[in-house]
């Protein structure tokens, strides 16, 4: 259940593929300064995985989840075998009702700014029929954001180890240092007491 948040945003929209979404949305994800909290379920869009790793690089706290099913497609494997061998953490999983797809498409910026709407991050998105909605310095906003994907997070932690890429970086890398998920160890899926 979701809290109630109350407040005067300023959202601007881009439609699909009307409006230039992918050079907007990789510039959102270039402004990050200190964090990215991203949930996605199809997740083919080269320069995106490059600005993820330049990112997690410089020392932005990344925290990425990617749905189980896209996952395994052959245009997405070859992004995320990427971000494995770069060491950006992430977390392939499913929703936490029998398993069915992780559906959220949203992008948080350094716990304040949010981008979300129907919008994958992959290179056929800005041919399809898409919103995407930026929701900028709303952190009680973002927050909300935050919350669902540490939800889901912890979720996976719990449940759904197995679908962890192969070489995945140990799922501790996923979580921020102040969190208070479970911990669980990536070769064996356990919670670390």
């Amino acid at each position: 259940m979701g809290m109630a948040v109350t407040a005067s945003l300023q959202i601007r929209t881009l439609f699909a593929p009307f409006d230039d979404t992918t050079a907007a949305f990789l510039a959102f994800v270039a402004s990050a300064k200190k964090s990215l909290c991203i949930n996605i379920y199809g997740f083919h869009l080269p320069a995106l995985t490059a600005t993820l790793i330049a990112k997690h690089q410089a020392g932005v706290r990344v925290s990425l989840i990617l749905d189980h099913s896209q996952e395994q497609g052959k245009a997405e494997q070859t992004e995320v075998q990427k971000l494995v061998d770069a060491g950006v953490p992430l977390l392939v999983g499913t929703s936490p009702v029998h398993g069915q797809i992780l559906h959220s498409k949203f992008t948080v910026v350094d716990g304040a700014s949010v981008e979300h709407g129907s919008w994958n991050y992959s290179l056929s998105a800005s041919m399809q029929s898409n919103d995407m909605h930026f929701v900028d310095d709303a952190p009680d906003y973002a927050a909300e954001y935050e919350r669902h994907h540490d939800r889901i997070r912890t979720f996976i932690l719990l449940h759904d180890m197995a679908y962890q890429p192969h070489g995945e970086v140990e799922a501790q890398a996923a979580l921020t240092a102040d969190d208070d998920a479970p911990k669980a160890s990536a070769s064996t899926g356990r919670i670390a007491a």
